[in-house]
């Protein structure tokens, strides 16, 4: 005679997802029931930066992740790397390899003028793609190892990377074509680069390492015939993926009177030096904030990067700063003083949510960005960024609130922008199936049939 079914509740209706618990992934993690470790980020030093690479004030850098800043030459990509990258890691307990592509930085420079600590890192010097995707494959390897050996799930060796530049990067191909004397054109340097950032990518995020990448930009000839951007990122769309930020940045140089008190005689100029440079910043990519979203630094040539800086950009759209304008218009507002006079020049008031408005500051242009400021309204400006840059969750999948709010935002854009950007996808189409035509000889180069061949 059959068993009875004991009696009691039915596991799978108590927890329908027990099940699941014991099924096997082959992720040590999953299955050891063990949560990734987050890395959090470095201070970067500077509050704007912070907040354009990862939308909070207080963020920076990455731990695990890999950062690349693109520009023309001379626009700030390694000092960003030497000054701002680097010293916080160092300070948190990492080791570093600096992998220089130009030969042109020492360990003596990075010691001298950089102030890297002379235990703490390695300069490695790399010329071609394959020769850096090996190094660094090398190094991870023996991380690697050595947490599997000690079962451990946390590298406790802590160490980063910088790729300082990826531009400069050869491949063994083209340094055999040339030793052989051909004049060949290189078409395989951005799948070495892709195949290098498949493999190293996840590796080094699971051993906690953060990379930083400067590389180039270049003008596009092709960008008026495909209506792309002008300015492109040097190396292939798939070294593009790996990335979790790509900055673009620009330089603005900063031209001063050398002696502002040397008198000026007629029709003759004073003589300018450049103390420091302005550095637009802006996101190509980024997995953390809106693409686009980016400020104005300051780098000093004899201070380094400027702490408070590029915060007034955000301040001034969110209006937590306004320009000071006449005295009836903030009664009770007291007038800052500068070498014991009180400042004509421009002024900005710094309107601070949490205070009384009787008791707002007036700040003189030379001095709002610093602590005593424009750092006073820095949880406001952060609260700015975040709620309106910062990566949110989005609408649930259905709601109809959702579906509404969408059309509104739609119905809200102009018309011509609409179109514009019909016209440019139609013309991205049409010129992808023209050169598809050209490629199986359909048309020629003028867009013509050619003629049929005489039989």
């Amino acid at each position: 005679m059959a068993k009875k079914a004991t009696k009691g509740a039915d596991p799978a209706i108590e927890n329908p997802w027990a099940f699941f618990d014991t099924v096997t992934t082959t992720d040590r993690y999953v299955d050891a029931h063990v949560e990734r470790p987050t890395y959090g980020f470095a201070d970067s030093g500077c509050y704007a930066l912070n907040a354009v690479v990862c939308g909070d004030v207080r963020g920076g850098f990455p731990k695990n992740k890999i950062v690349q800043t693109a520009g023309l030459q001379g626009s700030g990509k390694s000092l960003l790397g030497k000054y701002n990258f680097c010293p916080p890691l160092f300070a948190d307990g990492y080791f570093i390899y600096y992998i220089d592509t130009e030969n042109e930085t020492t360990r003596e420079d990075l010691i001298n003028y950089a102030a890297f600590p002379p235990r703490q890192f390695k300069v490695l010097h790399f010329h071609t793609v394959e020769q850096c995707h090996h190094g660094i494959s090398v190094i991870l390897k023996q991380l690697e190892d050595y947490v599997e050996k000690n079962k451990l799930f946390v590298n406790p060796n802590k160490l980063a990377f910088v790729l300082d530049s990826q531009g400069m990067l050869s491949t063994d191909k083209n340094v055999n074509d040339v030793l052989s004397g051909q004049d060949k054109v290189d078409l395989t340097k951005a799948k070495k680069l892709s195949a290098m950032y498949r493999d190293i990518t996840f590796r080094l995020g699971e051993m906690g390492a953060p990379m930083y990448v400067t590389n180039h930009l270049y003008l596009d000839p092709n960008a008026a015939a495909t209506h792309s951007e002008t300015k492109k990122v040097a190396g292939g769309e798939g070294a593009k993926y790996s990335a979790s930020v790509i900055l673009s940045v620009y330089k603005i140089a900063e031209r001063v009177d050398k002696d502002p008190n040397a008198p000026k005689k007629e029709g003759e100029k004073k003589e300018k030096e450049v103390r420091g440079i302005f550095i637009q910043v802006s996101n190509i990519k980024n997995r953390m904030v809106h693409e686009g979203f980016g400020t104005r630094l300051y780098l000093s040539y004899q201070n380094g990067l400027s702490r408070y800086y590029g915060l007034h950009v955000w301040a001034e759209e969110a209006g937590l700063i306004v320009p000071y304008t006449k005295k009836e218009d903030w009664p009770g507002l007291e007038l800052p003083k500068v070498n014991g006079k009180t400042f004509l020049g421009k002024k900005w008031v710094i309107c601070d949510p949490r205070r009384d408005k009787s008791t707002w500051l007036v700040a003189p242009e030379p001095q709002l960005h610093s602590a005593r400021y424009i750092g006073t309204i820095l949880d406001p400006i952060n609260e700015y960024i975040q709620n309106k840059y910062k990566n949110q969750k989005l609408g649930i999948f259905g709601d109809e609130s959702t579906e509404e709010a969408t059309e509104r935002e739609l119905a809200e854009l102009d018309e011509s922008v609409l179109d514009a950007a019909n016209d440019s996808e139609i013309a991205k189409m049409q010129q992808k199936a023209l050169s598809q035509a050209q490629a199986l000889g359909l048309i020629d180069g003028d867009g013509m049939v050619p003629d049929a061949p005489e039989s």
